[in-house]
């Protein structure tokens, strides 16, 4: 009934990457390779604002609202970095690119590393959240960092800036984390 731009992502991730392991294994994975493209190519169109740099989250019953989320971001760059990977058209690349600057932008913590869930342009958000800890669904600075790694590659002139967010969100999350005894 509803589109949502995070689940869309891993969806994007998940047949694209299908598609290429089934490349690798003689079988074209044709049908993976162009659900994965029809959904980005859905996102792409109405739910993308190219001139504002705008990502919403949801699609529902033919109108696109509500601004995305940092987790929106986050995996559907994510969903077009595999893409790219399976299908090397050069559009998903820099619209993965674009998207995570639009990200870095809107959500990053220059004091403590990782990207905050809102913009905090909302008022009557009193708190800017920024979760530490995957869950069921990995948080957006785990899957940011995931992409920053891949895109500081994929994208070299661009990766100046990125090259340092990742080892720096991770130090920051890494007193959490829990090392086996």
């Amino acid at each position: 009934d509803k589109v949502l731009t995070a689940w869309n992502g891993l969806m994007i991730a998940a047949f694209a990457r299908t598609a290429r392991v089934k490349q690798g294994r003689g079988d074209d994975g044709k049908a993976y390779l162009e659900a994965a493209q029809r959904a980005a190519s859905f996102i792409r169109a109405r739910m993308w604002n190219e001139a504002e740099q705008a990502l919403l989250r949801r699609f529902r019953a033919g109108e696109a609202g509500i601004d995305a989320y940092a987790e929106d971001y986050a995996y559907l760059v994510f969903g077009l970095v595999e893409l790219f990977q399976a299908d090397p058209a050069p559009e998903w690349l820099a619209w993965a690119v674009a998207l995570q600057q639009q990200q870095d932008h809107l959500f990053w913590d220059a004091a403590d590393g990782g990207w905050f869930s809102t913009t905090g342009k909302d008022a009557t958000v009193l708190v800017r959240m920024k979760e530490d800890y995957d869950g069921a669904e990995p948080t957006a600075s785990s899957v940011s960092v995931l992409n920053l790694l891949t895109l500081s590659h994929l994208a070299e002139d661009r990766a100046a800036g990125w090259v340092g967010c990742a080892p720096w969100s991770l130090s920051q999350v890494s007193a959490n984390a829990v090392s086996p005894a």
